[in-house]
């Protein structure tokens, strides 16, 4: 998985990764934060939930946690329906993608260098990350 690439986005203001697959506890470790989204009935995420069983919609990993937000809660994504594409196109200011594409390696190294520090992603960390073994 070392070196799958994944979707950046931005999620309440955070820059994260996103992938369409749900990934198993065993693959995660401490470094990133992960959280589920769910889909409404036309396919937009709508809600970010610790774990989704129905309309799962994608997973997204953060450096950090997301604000006042509870495991045990969801947090409403604003979606916005643009009635002029066939009244099925939505958008979001909450969730939205950057275009860009890079691997969890890339994505940690890019904190490292924009603060100026090289700390172990194993370290001071409650979250989680995908690990390097299969």
């Amino acid at each position: 998985m070392g070196e799958t690439k994944y979707d950046v986005c931005e999620l309440f203001g955070m820059r994260g990764l996103f992938t369409q697959e749900r990934i198993p506890e065993r693959k995660k470790e401490d470094g990133l934060y992960s959280y589920e989204l769910r889909e409404n009935d036309y396919g937009y995420p709508c809600q970010v939930k610790p774990f989704v069983w129905i309309n799962f919609g994608g997973t997204v990993f953060l450096r950090s946690p997301i604000p006042n937000f509870s495991g045990s809660k969801e947090i409403e994504i604003t979606v916005v329906k643009d009635e002029t594409v066939d009244g099925e196109h939505c958008e979001s200011e909450d969730f939205y993608f950057t275009g860009e594409a890079m691997t969890i390696e890339e994505f940690i190294g890019e904190k490292d260098k924009s603060d100026g520090t090289t700390e172990n992603k194993n370290e001071n960390s409650t979250g989680a990350v995908l690990s390097n073994d299969d």
